[in-house]
């Protein structure tokens, strides 16, 4: 039954009312009779109508300033109005207030069961919309795990409008994360197997380990995974404290248990992406694009499982370029560009066509432009009445090492070398200049490997970017500057180690590294065996 308060001062128009109206057709009961707004006020407050049919015109509150008030404390509570002619124009005050219905008087029953019909129609539509909602609400309730990893994928991969907005709708979804600092670990899996995807057990292995990591919650931040593939995890960091430094160990060392655990129990190998930390929800995209390039880069380390954004973030200085390639102008710029210019301007053509879009998403197009440069330096070496043969030997293992490259950037310095040997034989000139930058960069590697020493600081010290500098480096060395610099740092530590007071934690530091767990998957990776076995190892 709904509940109805009648407000009405004129005794003789309120007994009509009850009398003549079928109220208990309608569902309808009165609950009570007021005479004037206050008195209707109260009555409200102590049995709770539904419905409220009041006179405008009354002593001491009218109906209007009654409805008014009602609209705020009370807004569920359908008012149907009645009036006389001469009170139209209060009636017309009435629509800002969204009275259910109007009657004018003198009274006539059908035109008030008319407007209480629609007043409990409102009423059963807000009902059937409150438990369609309140079924919803139980489906999110239910879904509420899908719908938090949907929320977070959305926040790495697309802006978001504003912070206000990711706030909001991380407190429907009871994500109660920390907010001071956030940083992203992409995680890269590499199975036993030599290709292709691992068996459904592994992949079910892999996924109850994650879970297992999952639930182990670190002291100082909280963890959310996203599974991108069976084989790629984006780990989303959400930091209570707001120091970069603190931040950064602390992901070091959740990415050393991780690497762990996932190699102990079930043999599977992983390498790490680490982006920068920063202060904003809002920069989840950039820091998922951050540490995914720097698990994917193989630039500036053979195989080291973890690399941080912070040590290759001013490599990938990418032009852009145009949407088709035009082989004359290629062979061109070939013989009066890149054999008649310098090192940079080598690494600045590579650039220009080998991070083109069609070159780093499709592998056929990346080969088939290779082979194209291959054949414009045959045809000038023909010129010049040279040959690869006479170059580089057996001319067919060439072309079957081209076909063989899996990555971009292996291809990218299978060329480098190409050119350059080329460029040295058709120009006369030797290396000396490469080998200058390359004694200087280790001395510089000697002379400061104690410093958080990044491979950017080591290319500012021979006037090249990053990019140029390793390109160098690897070409007449065969390693990386970023490999070099950790062999050199473990050597000094091995040294160190064989001292009989010496401590793991101040040799960590005393070599560069911030983070000793950082440092003894470091140490291990080259040693074999941790600092402490290798202490405790004795000297032949």
């Amino acid at each position: 039954m709904y509940k109805l308060l009648l407000v009405e001062d004129n005794a003789r128009d309120a007994r009509i009312i009850q009398s003549a109206v079928h109220f208990d057709a309608m569902n309808i009961e009165i609950v009570g009779v007021a005479t004037d707004g206050e008195e209707a006020l109260e009555l409200v407050e102590r049995f709770a109508p539904n419905i409220l049919l009041s006179d405008i015109s009354m002593p001491r509150m009218n109906g209007i300033e009654m409805a008014q008030r009602l609209s705020v404390s009370h807004p569920h509570i359908k008012i149907v109005l009645l009036s006389s002619y001469d009170d139209f124009t209060y009636a017309q005050s009435a629509i800002t207030l969204q009275i259910s219905g109007y009657v004018l008087k003198p009274i006539n029953p059908e035109e008030i069961e008319r407007a209480l019909h629609k007043a409990v129609g409102l009423h059963e539509q807000e009902r059937t919309s409150q438990t369609e909602r309140q079924e919803l609400l139980a489906q999110i309730e239910q879904s509420l795990p899908v719908l938090q990893e949907e929320f977070l994928r959305e926040l790495v991969t697309n802006p978001q409008r504003s912070i206000g907005d990711v706030l909001e709708r991380m407190a429907f979804l009871r994500l109660q994360l920390p907010q001071a600092m956030c940083m992203v670990i992409s995680m890269k899996i590499k199975p036993p197997a030599q290709s292709g995807e691992p068996d459904v057990t592994t992949q079910y292995l892999q996924k109850q380990q994650l879970h297992n990591i999952l639930h182990t919650k670190p002291p100082t931040f909280s963890v959310r995974i996203i599974q991108n593939s069976a084989l790629e995890v984006a780990f989303l960091l959400f930091f209570k404290q707001r120091e970069a430094k603190l931040c950064m160990d602390s992901a070091l060392e959740y990415v050393m248990d991780i690497h762990q655990r996932m190699q102990c129990p079930l043999g599977l190998h992983t390498c790490f992406g680490i982006s920068k930390p920063s202060e904003s929800l809002l920069d989840f995209p950039a820091l998922l694009l951050q540490s995914e390039t720097a698990m994917r880069t193989k630039f500036y380390s053979n195989g080291n499982p973890v690399i941080l954004f912070s040590e290759i973030e001013d490599t990938d200085e990418n032009p852009l370029l145009d949407d088709s390639i035009d082989l004359v102008a290629l062979q061109n710029e070939i013989a009066e560009r890149v054999l008649m210019g310098n090192a940079e301007d080598v690494d600045a053509f590579l650039d220009h066509y080998l991070n083109a879009p069609h070159a780093v998403s499709n592998e056929a197009y990346a080969k088939s432009l290779t082979y194209a440069i291959i054949t414009i330096l045959q045809l000038l070496l023909v010129q010049k009445r040279m040959s690869f043969q006479d170059l580089f030997g057996n001319e067919a293992a060439l072309w079957r090492k081209l076909i063989a490259f899996e990555t971009i950037l292996d291809l990218r310095q299978w060329l480098w070398n190409i050119i350059s040997a080329v460029k040295q034989n058709l120009d006369g000139q030797g290396n000396e200049r490469n080998l200058s930058i390359v004694s200087k960069v280790k001395s510089v590697v000697h002379q400061r490997y104690s410093e958080h020493l990044s491979v950017s600081d080591i290319a500012a010290e021979v006037f090249l970017s990053p990019k140029q500098a390793n390109t160098i480096f690897r070409a007449e060395t065969g390693t990386t500057i970023f490999d070099y610099l950790m062999e050199h740092r473990m050597e000094q530590a091995k040294i160190r180690l064989k001292e009989p007071d010496s401590k793991v934690f101040l040799i960590a530091e005393e070599v560069g590294y911030t983070n000793i767990s950082h440092f003894s998957l470091m140490f291990k990776r080259c040693t074999g065996l941790s600092p402490a076995e290798y202490k405790a190892r004795p000297v032949l």
